[in-house]
């Protein structure tokens, strides 16, 4: 609706629209406990300026929509315990008004459809229900009064119903299936037409672990209840707050005060509870967890950081009532310093929380749809390569000419209708369903018109099949028993369009990133390959040293094992040549290099 910027500017605005919801929530929360706007401010401040927080706010992802949705039920019960009559909370009377638990049932709900992480926010609206509304229990357990027992079965009946009419978002999953079954839809992603597929769908198994292994994986790991908070605490909390903690423990102290704060820190304790040895214990609960579990698993607890902030907030304002209690002169001063102590991180986040290294992934898709001949199958098996290739085929229509599908252990599917100009462009691949390995031969491998986007981790058929050669970014694949002809010359020809220098340039750890570098490496080594056995020495040498700067610990582990499904001992020798020359005089690079030339003979 917006009537500037592309889609992906739009869907990463919307992040930021969410991230700014929920500061706005951690604002309503903090000044509900302590009636203080300045702390409030503070506290809202914070959670908008975080790094966990700035970073996963400004790109198109779940979970910023998921941190509002986890701050709003956090906020309603806030609100509820603070505004239940006082000989309610006390008396736990029945006249307490159960509204605001059936929109935080309805908000789980429809937040399942977004996250699944939402799920450990039933724990601080369950401390809500049922400390303020202990006579569901009790009216359950003794049904002597049929009009208070029918009450609370209706209440409960209609916290089931609100629930369910959130988690309908789902239906939508199915309807999908039903249309992508009779090509009434463009795009189609999981299958849903069944219950079985349902569940499937829910619980995530088109990813190479379904939710349930991979909590089973981890969960199973010796002393996971120790290193899940303990690791949760260490490489997630204290990074992006560091010293701020400090106002952590005057904010747990102002709650032992009356009992209705005492409700409240038990609301906040449960909360915690879940998000840190609970969710720690199911997510990285080893003892040495890689950094790449870090970086998938930190976005998961973006939710906490705003819960965080909460407290902290609540702390500045205890400090800021001592300090006026106890030194009236420096209470001004105080209040300015809780004020603009979360402005204290800002430089360092706009230093270290930017998406320069996002541009890998937009410059990848478009340098391999740019260079892929037209009329090309292209296989993909990750979803690192497949949502941006996609983005920009569907939405920036930057090769319309191409069709991506996507490669896994039964075979070969394409998640775009095929009505939507492919069944009139490739009509060939459309005829029969599921689409035959033959007649991919046929008309487009033999023909040098079927790409694979990645050459680990595609099905055991594809390395059985056929032969490989490297192209921009991808690799062609010809039939072993086919006639192929060979691309050098198109290789050549194709690199000349090859743009690689602002990739070249980004420093990145994440695992996303190290992947698609790879691929620049690759097409950037080959080339230099292919230099040499034309006798440019030169330019190969000056090649070969500029693959070097996409390299990466994982990565000779990677070009070994290309090499070993290409064959080409002759690339790796002429490689490690290069690299040899290049290490001079270190002697544990050179073992390595000498390593390798024993690995590959």
């Amino acid at each position: 609706m917006l009537p500037f910027g592309n889609v992906a500017y739009k869907l990463n605005l919307m992040s930021a629209f969410w991230g700014c919801l929920a500061s706005i929530l951690v604002f309503r929360s903090v000044f509900i406990l302590t009636e203080d706007k300045i702390s409030a401010i503070s506290a809202s401040l914070l959670s908008a300026l975080i790094g966990g927080i700035w970073i996963e706010s400004i790109k198109a992802e779940v979970y910023s929509l998921n941190s509002f949705l986890a701050m709003l039920i956090l906020y309603l019960v806030i609100k509820a315990i603070k505004e239940a009559p006082r000989e309610d909370v006390i008396n736990h009377a029945p006249a307490f008004a159960m509204t605001p638990f059936y929109l935080i049932m309805f908000v789980l709900g429809i937040g399942m459809g977004n996250h699944h992480t939402i799920g450990f926010m039933i724990f601080p609206a369950l401390v809500g229900m049922f400390f303020l509304r202990e006579n569901l229990l009790s009216s359950l357990a003794s049904p002597k009064n049929l009009k208070i027992f029918w009450g609370a079965v209706t209440q409960i009946a209609l916290l089931f119903f609100f629930f369910i009419a959130g988690f309908s978002v789902y239906a939508f999953s199915y309807i999908r299936s039903l249309k992508a079954a009779s090509d009434g839809i463009l795009f189609s992603y999981a299958n849903a037409e069944t219950f079985t597929h349902f569940v499937d769908t829910f619980f995530r198994k088109e990813y190479s672990s379904s939710t349930l292994d991979a909590i089973k994986s981890i969960a199973s790991a010796s002393n996971a209840w120790l290193y899940g908070p303990y690791n949760v605490v260490k490489y997630l909390i204290i990074p992006d707050f560091g010293y701020l903690l400090l106002f952590i423990l005057p904010g747990i102290l102002i709650f032992l005060t009356p009992y209705a704060s005492r409700l409240m820190l038990l609301c906040f304790l449960f909360t915690f509870l879940a998000w840190i040895p609970l969710f720690g214990y199911l997510t990285i609960g080893a003892q040495n967890p890689p950094a790449d579990d870090f970086f998938f698993i930190k976005p998961y607890f973006m939710p906490l950081n705003y819960f965080i902030c909460i407290i902290v907030g609540y702390g500045a304002f205890y400090i800021s009532v001592s300090i006026r209690r106890l030194f009236t002169p420096a209470y001004k001063a105080t209040r300015l310093a809780i004020l603009l102590i979360p402005l204290a991180v800002l430089p360092e986040n706009i230093k270290d929380v930017n998406l320069d290294r996002y541009f890998i992934a937009s410059d990848f898709s478009k340098d391999i749809l740019t260079n892929i001949p037209p009329k090309s199958i292209l296989l993909v098996n990750s979803d690192i390569s497949y949502f941006t290739l996609i983005y920009n085929l569907l939405i920036e229509r930057l090769k319309e000419d191409t069709i991506i599908v996507f490669a896994h252990k039964n075979g070969i599917r394409s998640d775009i209708n095929s009505l939507w100009k492919y069944r009139n462009m490739f009509p060939e691949f459309f005829e029969e369903r599921p689409i035959s390995r033959g007649r991919i031969d046929k008309m487009y491998s033999e023909k040098g018109r079927l790409f694979a986007y990645s050459l680990l981790g595609q099905p055991e058929f594809i390395k059985e099949r056929y032969r490989t050669e490297p192209f921009i970014l991808s690799y062609r694949l010809f039939p072993k028993d086919g006639d192929g002809e060979s691309s050098w010359n198109k290789y050549l020809s194709a690199f000349d369009k090859f743009v690689y220098e602002r990739s070249s340039k980004i420093k990145t750890a994440d695992i996303f990133s190290r992947e698609l570098q790879m691929n620049y490496f690759i097409t950037i080594n080959h080339y230099a390959y292919l230099l040499r056995q034309k006798g440019d020495f030169g330019r190969s040498e000056h090649y070969y040293k500029l693959s070097n700067s996409f390299i990466n610990p994982e990565g000779i582990i990677y070009y070994m094992a290309y090499l070993e499904f290409t064959g080409n001992k002759n690339e790796a020798y002429t490689y490690l040549d290069s690299l040899e020359k290049e290490v001079g005089k270190d002697d544990v690079a050179k073992k390595i290099v000498y390593e390798l030339k024993r690995s590959i003979k």
